[in-house]
């Protein structure tokens, strides 16, 4: 009999009837298919629904850090249960803290993306994450410097681990669109565009630098830019492709940020320069479909784009891009240790 599995992500969840090429697989429930990374659920092990956390969402992330109307609105739902799986600890926190006032010891997975509270063990929140973790929970994280951060600051029960994040290679797929003379960068958070906007002042060229997502540019940073809003992923997916190349640059933080857009850019064909953090370290190899640049270090990114300005070096990293996504980091992979995983724990 399959494991009846809750899934609690910490984001808006559309729920459909029939399916949406317009909607990636982590953003939509269709009824009679299986949810996300679980179509790989060959075996039918889990038996899965979802609750987002859409309900006064906006109002929670304001003024809480964690989503209270999702986790009450699930732990009410709880006996129906054998496990619960929660992507995010803002969907996570409060739902593990009923379960240790009210003693419930049900497995409940925790993908843990933004370390707990972005790995800050000082925070007014900290001390009640770290008292609700004391039920039965199991921690998944994406970045494996999490796992020092666990060990030095949290008692728990059950050892947490590493699963490397996985992209859909099939959704996330070159579609042969000519490329345009732009280079690419897009991300609303967790982005070091300072870097590169004082970097690109200094390019010399006719190739336009395009941003997706980002907060308007400085006048002084001007130069050949084009800033475009928040898109669609169908409309984002074909910026990418049309693009020389990606940037994507990273502020150095202790928590995973940055490997999905870097991933997903790689596995549509296009080479990415991407700063080297704890988060994109467990992922790239430097030359192999994406090159390296340092924090914060806006000589060494205006290296990296003048060399990957260069046609003989963008092509020879474009052809290696998506072969790396597919035999490293795709998402059956991933599903395949989260699945293994899961049953070996929650006996």
């Amino acid at each position: 009999m399959p494991i009846k599995s809750l899934f609690m992500p910490e984001w808006k969840v559309y729920y459909l009837d029939n399916d949406s090429e317009s909607i990636q697989g982590a953003d939509k429930y269709v009824k009679s298919k299986k949810y996300w990374f679980f179509r790989y659920d060959t075996q039918n092990l889990f038996d899965v629904d979802v609750i987002d956390c859409r309900l006064y969402r906006e109002f929670q992330m304001k003024y809480l850090n964690f989503y209270l109307t999702q986790s009450i609105s699930c732990y009410s739902k709880s006996s129906k249960y054998n496990i619960f799986i929660s992507h995010g600890f803002k969907s996570a926190a409060m739902f593990s803290m009923l379960c240790k006032v009210l003693n419930n010891k049900k497995c409940h997975y925790i993908f843990d993306v933004g370390c707990v509270n972005g790995a800050r063990n000082n925070s007014k929140y900290f001390m009640l994450y770290r008292k609700a973790l004391e039920s039965n929970c199991f921690l998944i994280s994406h970045t494996k410097c999490q796992l020092d951060f666990y060990k030095n600051n949290l008692s728990l029960v059950n050892d947490p681990i590493y699963i490397p994040f996985g992209v859909d290679t099939e959704y996330f797929h070159p579609k042969g669109i000519e490329k345009k003379e732009y280079i690419l960068s897009f991300g609303n958070s967790l982005r070091d565009y300072n870097t590169l906007l004082k970097s690109w002042s200094k390019i010399n060229s006719h190739t336009e630098l395009h941003l997706v997502g980002a907060s308007p540019v400085r006048n002084k940073y001007s130069k050949n830019i084009k800033v475009f809003p928040r898109m669609t992923i169908v409309d984002l997916m074909r910026k990418i492709e049309e693009s020389l190349f990606v940037i994507i640059p990273l502020p150095v933080q202790n928590y995973s940020c940055g490997q999905m857009s870097v991933l997903q850019s790689m596995s549509m064909g296009t080479p990415v320069v991407v700063t080297k953090v704890p988060s994109t370290v467990d992922y790239i190899e430097d030359g192999n479909g994406a090159i390296f640049v340092k924090p914060y270090d806006s000589s060494d990114m205006y290296d990296k784009i003048k060399y990957m300005l260069n046609n003989e070096n963008r092509i020879e990293l474009a052809s290696k891009a998506r072969r790396f996504v597919i035999d490293n980091c795709n998402e059956k992979n991933m599903a395949k240790q989260i699945f293994d995983y899961v049953i070996s724990t929650c006996s």
